[in-house]
């Protein structure tokens, strides 16, 4: 009886709560919440190929409000089930939404009884980053840097503070609701046997090619369709890959 009683006094509370969140949403415009899911035929990040070659699901989450944003994003491959991701992010974006700080925490989960989540050191990446949207142009710059935990290391064991930087530019073609994305970036630092992104000084790591579809199924549910190719010089190889986006 007494557990039944918790039970009760917990749901009630929950729900309370749930009430009060649903109280400020509607009172606060501002607050956005969305959730998305892509299906990718493979999982390539900064011209790095991660997990297996075969399909990897990538769920996440962002809440923002005025500029603000707490996001959550996860691979999962299907292929080696030992290989996860788990990426939080903080960032915020001001100038007319023309610049953008960020903050990102990856972490690659495993099943293995051994791994330990917050072992910060080991098992995560840190990473501080800023994005400028040039106006009236459809170009932008990044430059993200770690700073904290699993970065690559010299022979001192002193971190590398590995640096990428990435331009972008998109295309937008209107008449078909589509788009062509076009990216260059390269990591900046790190020499032969002691760096993220498998370069040796400056190298050109990710080069891409893409386009994105809108498919109207019906007026609220319009997935997107996207095709990629992609190519790191550093290590000689060229990706292709297609995914679709839900926005839920």
């Amino acid at each position: 009886m007494k557990l039944i009683f918790i039970f009760l006094k917990l749901k009630l509370n929950f729900l309370v709560l749930a009430s009060l969140l649903s109280i400020a949403f509607a009172a606060h415009a501002q607050w956005n919440l969305s959730t998305t899911v892509d299906l990718q035929s493979r999982y390539v990040w900064r011209g790095q190929p991660l997990g297996s070659d075969g399909p990897s699901v990538q769920p996440g989450a962002t809440i923002s409000y005025n500029g603000f944003s707490l996001g959550v994003w996860g691979a999962y491959n299907f292929g080696i089930s030992e290989y996860q991701e788990l990426d939080w992010s903080v960032s915020y974006t001001f100038l007319n939404e023309a610049l953008t700080l960020m903050v990102t925490d990856y972490s690659f989960p495993i099943l293995a009884p051994s791994y330990h989540y917050f072992d910060y050191t080991n098992n995560h990446v840190f990473e501080a980053g800023v994005k400028f949207d040039i106006p009236q142009t459809q170009l932008s710059i990044g430059v993200y840097t770690n700073f904290f935990g699993a970065d690559s290391r010299n022979e001192q064991g002193d971190m590398i503070y590995s640096t990428y930087a990435e331009l972008g530019y998109t295309l937008p073609w209107d008449k078909q609701k589509a788009a062509f994305d076009f990216v260059v970036g390269a990591a900046l630092n790190g020499e032969e046997g002691y760096s993220f992104y498998g370069n040796n000084g400056f190298g050109v790591v990710n080069v891409g090619m893409g386009i994105t579809k809108e498919l109207e199924i019906t007026p609220t549910f319009k997935p997107s369709c996207y095709g990629q190719v992609i190519a790191n010089p550093v290590a000689n190889k060229m990706f292709l890959l297609c995914g679709i986006n839900i926005e839920l």
